[in-house]
């Protein structure tokens, strides 16, 4: 190992799948296979030089599109298949969370695959038996623990394997696509644990396509790409990256070398209005800019957003409105705002012309985190002349003089008001 905090190594991991041939026997594909020429290197590199290290305490996000070599990755550290090629040197207990059911015995109960499974983590007999009561409390299952695991839910299962991961002296803890398990309740008890076991120098690899936990919880993040690593660095820094990849260039090739990710620009233009089709509206300039007056400079939470829009009206008659909405990272919407929603708006026929409209978001408002802008066009408050869903998309970055904002992850991040005082009896 490196050096005394590093848990995990992994130099230059790949794994190959042989590209299976239709199934097809018949006369005249046999006779092709013949006649044509053997096709050789017919295989399909799920991981390819893969490298990177991880230490105690660490939590580190793995990110990419379907296929890209997430949960290879997580398999082959987890020695659930093995590796064509490379070395994965680790200390310690190693334990994952990827497949439903990984380490049960099917037939056994709840109760059976606990001391199974806890055995199998070199859990001692004793430790089992002082452990079960919370494993099972943790898990909410005490009226499902002498049912056969075959008859569980893939709900139970990960709720159970979850419990036995929290209550084991683990080092290394891999998961992939597992923290939305569970209800509300769950979900919150896993988020504490999972912090826990980081405090106390667990090392957690995260496989998620939810981003908004790798913000909160991620020290690190890697953005993985045809089995190759397209990049390594801040996590807000590594999702827009990939933000930006599945957006205008679903099909990009990776590059030879990997590329850290650095210097991402708070703002980009999603949208050209050139390509806007209405007989309507011509749209002539959109700028997103805070108020620190540095379009290069990181937003914070503590900034006001100014969206200004300028378009010409090239038809008589008929109102026209202007309203926005904003997306989070997991496409959930934000909010929607428009003047038109105020009680006191009135249509008007408004004649042809130039307008502006500039719609302010106030500060103390957005958490950090990665948003985008959406725009609805619409008429007399009841036609919708065009909704265009990707406008501008934009980065709150995490504010380097708040030191709590790091420890909290929330939808938004408002500064209500408050009183505080010595209660006088």
């Amino acid at each position: 190992m490196p050096n005394n905090n590093t848990i995990l190594t992994v130099k230059n991991l790949s794994k190959s799948f042989l590209k299976k041939n239709e199934k097809n026997s018949g006369f005249f594909h046999q006779l092709q296979k013949i006649c044509s020429q053997p096709k050789e290197n017919e295989i399909i590199w799920a991981l390819n030089d893969v490298s990177f290290e991880l230490e105690k305490g660490e939590i580190l996000g793995i990110i990419g599109k379907n296929g890209a070599g997430k949960s290879t990755l997580l398999k082959v550290l987890s020695e659930i298949t093995a590796p064509t090629s490379g070395i994965i040197e680790y200390e310690g207990q190693l334990t994952s969370i990827i497949d439903i059911g990984t380490g049960f015995h099917p037939d056994l109960s709840g109760r059976e695959n606990v001391s199974l499974v806890s055995s199998l983590l070199n859990v001692s007999k004793k430790e089992i038996k002082e452990r079960y009561h919370d494993i099972v409390t943790f898990s909410g299952l005490e009226d499902y623990m002498e049912m056969p695991v075959k008859q569980y839910s893939s709900g139970m299962y990960l709720r159970l394997a979850f419990s036995i991961a929290f209550h084991t002296d683990i080092d290394i803890l891999l998961l992939d696509e597992v923290l939305a398990v569970g209800d509300v309740d769950f979900r919150r008890k896993c988020n504490i644990k999972i912090k826990e076991l980081s405090s106390r120098g667990t090392a957690i690899i995260l496989v998620s396509h939810n981003l908004e936990p790798l913000i909160e919880y991620a020290t690190r993040c890697i953005l993985l790409e045809n089995g190759k690593i397209e990049g390594t660095g801040i996590p807000l820094d590594i999702i827009e990256k990939y933000l930006e990849k599945t957006a205008s260039k679903p099909d990009s090739k990776v590059g030879e070398k990997p590329v850290t990710v650095i210097d991402i620009k708070p703002i980009t233009y999603l949208f050209d209005f050139n390509n806007l089709k209405t007989t309507l509206i011509k749209i002539d300039h959109i700028e997103l800019n805070s108020d620190n007056k540095d379009s290069e400079a990181p937003i914070y939470n503590k900034n006001e957003i100014a969206i200004n829009l300028s378009f010409h009206k090239l038809l008589s008659k008929d109102s026209i409105e202007i309203n926005w909405y904003l997306m989070n990272m997991n496409n959930q919407r934000v909010f929607m705002d428009s003047y038109v929603l105020r009680p006191d708006y009135i249509t008007n026929d408004l004649p042809i012309g130039k307008y502006r409209t500039k719609c302010i978001i106030p500060k103390n408002l957005l958490s950090r985190g990665i948003y985008t802008l959406g725009l609805v066009i619409s008429k007399n408050t009841v036609m919708v002349i065009e909704e265009i869903p990707n406008v501008v998309r934009f980065k709150i970055s995490l504010d380097p003089d708040n030191k709590f904002e790091k420890e909290i992850s929330t939808l938004i991040s408002p500064q209500l008001e408050w009183e505080f005082e010595k209660h006088l009896d």
